[in-house]
């Protein structure tokens, strides 16, 4: 999981440190606060996000395996994507309210310290949008499409404009893992789903690197500033 490493570096309490000398510009107690209550609660949900993500990519993928060999698996798959969803809603409300407090991010006039804060929250901001993206993504498909109605499936697929993937193009009856009850149309919209998830989990992932030094940057000033 990209940027891992810096959420282990603000969890973690520091080691006792040798004397250092005192850095040319020390930051500000006020930016160390904002690391410490918002960014740092901000990167913890984002990263569990990551996780909650790839549960509902994977969700998705089982959702068209089940679609192909006819099973009644997709009752429980639609579950662990309706649970995906609204944990997704929950923890992107709680960050999107972190990086709005006017009180940690100043909106005008910032310089030095507040430039630092401000670039913290465009980045995490950056990635919670793309989560969003992934998010919209797995909601859309459920509010559009009755799962249990193989009359709908056919929209489904119109929906995600998709083929299934060549592991579920055989024909019912030529392959001993798709059924003769086979529906490859719902089966082709679920697991387009899940290649566009995957596809927005590599931009996250970018996202996530790019705002690791950043966020890594400020972690270190204030770990050498005594009362941060």
């Amino acid at each position: 999981m990209s940027g891992a490493f810096v959420l282990a570096l603000l969890l973690a309490a520091p080691a006792p440190a040798p004397a250092q000398p005192p850095l040319a510009v020390a930051p500000s107690k006020a930016l160390c606060t904002t690391l410490r209550d918002n960014v740092r609660t901000a990167l913890a949900g984002l990263m569990q996000n990551d996780a909650i993500i790839e549960t509902g990519r994977k969700a998705y993928h089982k959702m068209a395996l089940d679609r192909v060999a006819g099973t009644t698996g997709v009752a429980s798959d639609r579950l662990a994507v309706e649970n995906v969803v609204a944990a997704l809603v929950h923890n992107l409300g709680q960050i999107d309210a972190l990086l709005a407090d006017p009180n940690r991010f100043a909106t005008t006039g910032a310089s030095g310290d507040g430039q630092t804060a401000t670039a913290m929250k465009t980045q995490l901001g950056a990635i919670a949008d793309q989560q969003k993206k992934a998010l919209n993504l797995m909601s859309g498909i459920l509010e559009t499409s009755d799962f249990n109605d193989a009359a709908h499936i056919g929209d489904e697929s119109d929906v995600m404009g998709s083929t299934v993937h060549s592991s579920l193009t055989s024909a019912p009856g030529q392959n001993p893992h798709v059924s003769a009850n086979a529906d490859l149309s719902g089966a082709a919209a679920f697991d387009r789903v899940a290649d566009e998830v995957g596809a927005q989990q590599v931009q996250v992932r970018s996202l996530e690197s790019k705002a690791a030094k950043t966020v890594m940057d400020a972690a270190a000033q204030c770990s050498r500033t005594p009362g941060s």
